[in-house]
């Protein structure tokens, strides 16, 4: 196969890759309060079960982070398609469990716990096929995870209305078996073309493995990490408990797959046009623009009265979670050696699960206890502050370098 049409082929399945990984995304997770509270859990029970699924995906992501980077033997495609049969497994069984019970909230958990495992191998996944001297393009093929999850929210919300928040198990399953389905169609390409991969001899400035010096090397990037800790508190205790943000603003599960699409549609320009703007701004000055923009959506969000308002709080969602994502993939691309990189992505989206696990719990606590509108201002205090250290984190690293 020559360079181009293998270039073609990689590209179109990893986007495909991105595309359902999001999908699946939006189904587990981003419909999981109205599959949970109708199988009678409350909001504080939804954001433990949500919560200890995201503290054991941190966990697990840098040990097998480690093991990705050090391993000759195990590829990152195999890595994702054993936890994908660990995840349809688990689709199967929330299919079969009809009411609350401490079996489902088992199931759930395991669920959460993988799918958020996964995320940093399948963007790990672009840099791993460029071994092969092809050029990917990573801001497309999120861009079709953006595509995919907004069809999925527009067809979820309407389906559920009509029908039952019991689809979501089976949808999941059936998306987890398309994905292992893709990958396998990549790892075939990769292993047909791997005599195209160039051996390179690293020159490293620390010893591998020992975590001290790990930090202390890249002490500006764990600062920026904290500072992306408070934006994504913000941004997901948005997306975490959207369905009840949407029903205190008059609205319906109809009107969250509407929001939610608007948000996903949105987010595609930034994401295809990412790699040109990367090339004229570079990615601190992209990043710093991102932090800004997460800080005024969760502002706008927490004095939204109604659908409408929704809707424009969401207009944000471009220049800020669409620059922030693939801005912080390369972003640890260029900074981090090879052999750091995939624990540099786990680390990455370690910080948005820890972001996830803290604002699953607060905000169903807040949510029982208190109000919308409190719990949407504890989220935009700690965008503000996240904002601040990720901007002073990212100018040390301008000054760095």
């Amino acid at each position: 196969m020559n360079t181009l049409r293998l270039q073609r082929n990689l590209n179109v399945k990893y986007s495909l890759v991105q595309g359902l990984y999001w999908m699946l995304y939006c189904i587990l997770i981003g419909y999981a309060s109205v599959f949970l509270l109708d199988k009678g859990y409350t909001n504080s029970q939804i954001g433990v079960i949500l919560a200890i699924g995201f503290l054991g995906s941190i966990i697990l992501q840098q040990f097998i982070a480690i093991l990705a980077d050090k391993s000759t033997k195990i590829s990152l495609t195999t890595i994702i398609i054993l936890c994908l049969l660990c995840l349809g497994t688990c689709c199967a069984g929330l299919i079969l469990i009809k009411s609350k019970s401490s079996a489902l909230s088992i199931l759930f958990v395991l669920a959460a716990i993988i799918l958020m495992l996964i995320q940093p191998f399948v963007n790990s996944l672009n840099f791993y096929l460029e071994n092969l001297n092809v050029k990917m393009n990573f801001g497309v093929a999120r861009s079709m995870g953006s595509l995919f999850f907004a069809v999925t929210s527009l067809i979820l919300g309407n389906a559920i209305e009509n029908k039952s928040p019991n689809i979501l198990p089976v949808c999941g399953l059936t998306v987890s078996a398309c994905i292992i389905f893709v990958l396998l169609l990549i790892a075939y390409d990769y292993k047909i073309n791997s005599h195209n991969i160039e051996n390179k001899t690293e020159s490293t400035e620390y010893e591998n493995g020992n975590i001290r010096e790990f930090f202390h090397h890249y002490r500006m990037f764990f600062l920026f990490l904290f500072g992306s800790l408070g934006l994504f508190f913000g941004h997901t205790l948005i997306n975490n408990y959207l369905f009840q943000i949407t029903v205190n603003a008059g609205g319906s599960s109809k009107d969250l797959g509407g929001i939610q699409s608007m948000a996903a549609m949105l987010e595609l320009p930034a994401m295809i046009f990412f790699e040109p703007l990367r090339k004229r701004f570079g990615c601190v000055k992209l990043l710093k623009f991102s932090a800004v923009f997460f800080f005024i959506k969760a502002g706008i969000t927490m004095f939204a009265g109604s659908v409408p308002m929704l809707y424009v709080s969401m207009l944000c969602q471009m220049p800020a979670f669409a620059i922030y994502t693939p801005g912080s993939v390369h972003f640890v691309n260029e900074t981090m050696l090879p052999k750091d990189a995939v624990k540099g992505q786990a680390f990455v989206t370690g910080m948005i699960t820890l972001a996830n696990l803290l604002s699953s719990l607060l905000g169903g606590m807040l949510l029982d206890n208190f109000s919308v509108f409190l719990m949407l201002g504890v989220g935009s205090v700690a965008s503000l502050l996240g904002a601040v250290i990720a901007v002073y984190a990212l100018s040390r690293t301008i000054s760095a370098t």
